[in-house]
């Protein structure tokens, strides 16, 4: 294992210090990221090759791809030929933390080389290409063949989800390169615990701001009909509906507004 710091340089690298507060890391979780990266920085000198990044840790042996230059992307790369830890754990941090979701947008977002909002049949052709090393096979193949295009021959990204909903094979290459990833840095079991609390910790986190829009909603419902109350009497209001349709009206224009200037 290399040498170099006894602790990893973490001090005002805002790069590692966002994935530690996103993924809610330890001091002993950093430790072992850092041990993650030592084991391949062979001359101690801060670094890891790009090599040993995609072939050992990633087992990409096909790398210098628009995909793996994608990944580099993720991170502020200064060198060509390495990696430091900031970077590694940029890259760590962001990729090996993609739920299906935000692997598919990914994926969609580098191959629709055109930002358009779509893929053309030559784009996905593409993309396919580039995650199998231009190996693809025939059943792969097939299956893009027998896609939906629009009339102008456009897949866009609903659609492209769906082709992974029901053809999860095409994107096979692509989670298994986060599943190795995963794998040996930090190891699958802590990935998933920890990434299923954290989508616990924002299931209820959206639970509780729903709940108390509910409440917001209700509070101005009530005092909504207060008000109207006091300007048309209580007589007016429970008797006089179509009056109370008006003034009604009137009363969600205004919070129509409101709410533009706000």
């Amino acid at each position: 294992m290399g040498g170099g710091h006894s602790h990893p340089p973490i001090d005002d690298d805002e790069r590692i210090l966002k994935v530690v507060d996103t993924l809610e890391m330890t001091s002993n979780e950093i430790g072992m990221l850092w041990d993650a990266f030592r084991a391949y920085d062979h001359n101690a000198v801060g670094s890891i090759s790009k090599i040993d990044f995609f072939c050992n840790i990633c087992d990409q042996r096909e790398w210098e791809t628009d995909f793996g230059n994608a990944i580099l992307e993720l991170c502020d790369v200064k060198d060509e030929g390495t990696l430091d830890f900031g970077q590694f754990t940029q890259i760590c941090g962001t990729f090996g933390a993609f739920q299906t979701k935000e692997m598919l947008q990914f994926c969609f977002f580098v191959f629709d080389k055109d930002k358009n909002g779509h893929m053309d049949e030559d784009e996905l052709n593409a993309f396919v290409a580039d995650i199998y090393g231009n190996a693809v096979p025939s059943n792969i193949l097939s299956v893009i063949k027998g896609l939906n295009f629009d009339e102008d021959g456009r897949l866009y990204y609903p659609q492209f989800a769906a082709m992974h909903r029901q053809f999860p094979a095409v994107l096979y290459p692509v989670f298994q390169f986060q599943t190795n990833l995963r794998t040996n840095v930090m190891g699958a079991k802590w990935w998933n615990q920890r990434l299923a609390r954290l989508r616990m910790d924002r299931d209820d986190k959206e639970a509780e701001e729903a709940q108390q829009e509910e409440q917001r909603k209700r509070e101005e419902k009530r005092m909504r009909k207060k008000a109207m109350i006091e300007k048309m009497g209580w007589f007016q209001y429970y008797f006089n509906p179509i009056k109370r349709a008006q003034v009604a009206k009137v009363y969600a224009m205004g919070d129509s507004m409101a709410q533009g200037v706000g």
